[in-house]
């Protein structure tokens, strides 16, 4: 073999075929999704191209964006289904309304919304601090927030709520929560006809 033959064997560029039957996991920098073909040619340098002719216009690399970022987690949907006992249109903008104008970026005005909306019927339970925070940052009503956050709001939060009593706010002791229950009371009105208070009374 002479020498010609011996650089041309040598320079020839290595090109790689790869399909959907491989399997790829994140990468670093980049990954490649909805793939059926594609042919990467390593030259003589091991410099990787792309052959993109043979890519279909929609199917490029691109950045990937982290799932935890992007989509809620599974719990976090159940959180949201078992929080408020009515989704329509019409109740989701009377909750974003009061919560727009009574949270102020306080837990204990959270925790008294809360209370208004158990009060009157709106949730499922009394005390899902946790799910009814998840439920309001999923709309953007609130937040956004991180784990940590949520988590110190929610403790805030039962804070408040194990110095308040458990029945319905309208039987609270008005010269002992004066300000708690006008709190709640503003709020129910701000409801609206609509949507009353329903809490029984504890006998």
């Amino acid at each position: 073999m002479d020498q010609k033959d011996k650089k041309e064997k040598k320079e020839k560029p290595v090109t790689v075929h790869i399909t959907n039957h491989n399997k790829f996991e994140k990468g670093v920098g980049a990954f490649i999704t909805n793939l059926n073909h594609l042919t990467i040619v390593m030259d003589s340098e091991g410099n990787m191209k792309l052959d993109a002719n043979q890519v279909p216009a929609p199917v490029m690399p691109h950045t990937e964006v982290d799932a935890e970022e992007e989509q809620p987690e599974e719990d976090d949907k159940e959180d949201r289904i078992n929080c408020f006992k009515f989704m329509n249109e019409f109740i989701r903008q009377k909750v974003e309304a009061v919560v727009n104008t009574y949270y102020q970026g306080s837990a204990a005005n959270l925790a008294l919304i809360e209370i208004t909306f158990f009060d009157h019927n709106l949730l499922k339970k009394r005390n899902t601090h946790t799910a009814f925070i998840k439920t309001l940052c999923a709309w953007g009503t609130i937040g956004p927030l991180n784990k940590e956050e949520i988590k110190d709001l929610m403790n805030a939060m039962a804070s408040k709520m194990s110095d308040l009593p458990k029945y319905g706010y309208m039987e609270w002791d008005g010269s002992i929560y004066v300000n708690d229950k006008k709190t709640c009371q503003d709020i129910s009105k701000d409801l609206g006809e609509g949507i009353k208070y329903s809490r029984k009374k504890d006998k």
